[in-house]
């Protein structure tokens, strides 16, 4: 049997020896939509009706016997693993929302500290079946970031910390620029206008690659989410001298294990998306070298 989620199209065939007779209800593992498999597969309709009037099943009892869990554990090592605990944590409900996008609950500053904490340490988890609600709260949770490690660094700067970009003439970095009176004052408008621009067009082109690569089921927004998400490494650019060198290495872990589980894809496809460019770039050189 083929099954479908109706909502993001991810979708797995299954032997229908593997399916049990009581299981009609499927919650996808992606973006937790619960919804009735058998009505995928034609002529089942009359045999879920006899089944359910039979054995007198209930939407309790096939919750239960969800067929997605089966599926995700037909699979092979990690990426059967991550699917599962997918599966599972939208079956339940744990766990299932972004700590930064339910402040209701969390709290602002709880939630963002969480949300911190889960992307860097527990990517697997955090990437894996995460909802798509949206670009905004993504993009306000990157820009809030960004400032505060800009922030950082301009007072890092001003302690004598850390070199101060941007004097004598020399290029100026994006934090450096304009330090003193109006400059910083209009920093803070501009810096976050440029970081936006530059999260959708970094954004678009990663999504491009991976969609090249075969990797990219979740569409832009998934891209995008991994993308803002997966910077929380930077937090550590508030440390001196080490800690943006630590936090970038960081961020290129997480945000290759988070492309990963986010589309489902494998390591490989992820890798190569992200190194296509430099491998067209050698290829070019090679090429004029010999032409």
């Amino acid at each position: 049997m083929h099954i479908k989620c109706p909502k993001c199209s991810f979708s797995r065939d299954v032997p229908d020896d593997k399916i049990p007779e009581s299981s009609r209800r499927a919650t996808c593992p992606k973006c937790g939509t619960r919804f009735d498999f058998r009505e995928q597969s034609s002529g089942d309709e009359s045999h879920q009706t006899n089944v359910q009037n039979s054995q007198g099943v209930d939407a309790k009892e096939t919750d239960r016997d969800s067929i997605w869990t089966q599926l995700d554990n037909m699979g092979d090592g990690e990426e059967a693993g991550s699917k599962s605990s997918a599966a599972q944590r939208a079956q339940s409900g744990e766990d299932k929302k972004t700590p930064w996008e339910n402040l209701g609950e969390e709290g602002f500053f709880p939630g963002f500290a969480r949300t911190i904490k889960k992307a860097m340490f527990s990517p697997v988890d955090f990437f894996s079946g995460m909802p798509l609600t949206g670009l905004g709260r993504p993009l306000v949770f990157y820009l809030i970031l960004a400032e505060i490690q800009a922030v950082a660094t301009f007072i890092w700067q001003m302690l004598g910390f850390v070199p101060m970009m941007g004097q004598h003439g020399q290029g100026a970095g994006l934090v450096g620029l304009g330090v003193m009176g109006l400059g910083s004052l209009a920093l803070l408008i501009i810096y976050p206008v440029i970081l936006t621009i530059l999260l959708f067009v970094v954004s678009g082109i990663n999504h491009l690659l991976l969609k090249i690569c075969g990797a990219g089921d979740q569409g832009f927004e998934g891209t995008f989410r991994v993308v803002a998400y997966g910077n929380s490494p930077m937090i550590l650019g508030v440390i001196p001298f080490v800690g943006a060198f630590i936090g970038s290495l960081w961020t290129i872990i997480v945000t290759v294990i988070g492309y990963k589980n986010m589309h489902a894809a494998t390591y490989g496809r992820v890798i190569l998306a992200l190194l296509l460019p430099v491998i067209v770039g050698i290829a070019l050189v090679l090429l004029a070298t010999l032409f």
